[in-house]
């Protein structure tokens, strides 16, 4: 006789409530203390309907519109060259770096330099230039709004003797 009790169910309804029912929890791990037996069930089987209903199948050969972005990198000055030259014997050898090394090294720093000590020099020059652009447009707008306030005023000059004019002849005829 086997000791498994199966229950059966009268209608559809009831079937249903029991697969949706949620089940208790229960005692994973009987001691906090013991770290080698740590127990537990993995979530696949707790719920093994949900796995087959997230899974979403794209045939990517068939979508013509998904292409992936190449990526391309450019040597900046921290990154190694190809040309570099640099081997693993290099790296890991114990012997000091002969007396060319360090001449190559202190050549290529002053070239860096100089270049570097151009370009200062030019930009210099160019806020320079732009310092005195600035200042000859800020004069440009001081006269502009000079010329408009005098303008402004002649204008208010001949339309006052206007209107007075208008005025006399309006008074003159009544």
């Amino acid at each position: 006789m086997s000791n498994k009790a199966t229950l059966k169910y009268a209608s559809l309804e009831q079937q249903e409530n029991l697969a949706n029912c949620r089940k208790t929890l229960k005692v994973l791990q009987q001691a906090a203390t013991d770290k080698e037996n740590l127990a537990g069930r993995p979530t696949s089987k707790i719920c093994p309907s949900k796995e087959t209903v997230n899974k979403v199948h794209i045939d990517l050969s068939e979508r013509s519109d998904l292409k992936r972005k190449k990526i391309t990198t450019t040597n900046i000055g921290i990154q190694a060259g190809a040309d570099s030259g640099i081997t693993v014997d290099d790296l890991t050898s114990e012997a000091s770096p002969s007396e060319h090394y360090w001449q190559v090294i202190a050549e290529r720093t002053r070239e860096a330099l100089n270049k570097t000590l151009e370009e200062n020099e030019f930009l210099h020059g160019q806020i320079a230039d732009l310092v005195e652009e600035n200042k000859s447009m800020k004069d440009m707008l001081d006269e502009s709004k000079s010329l408009i306030e005098v303008l402004t005023e002649m204008l208010n000059e001949n339309s006052d003797p206007a209107n007075a004019s208008v005025a006399e002849e309006a008074n003159e005829d009544s």
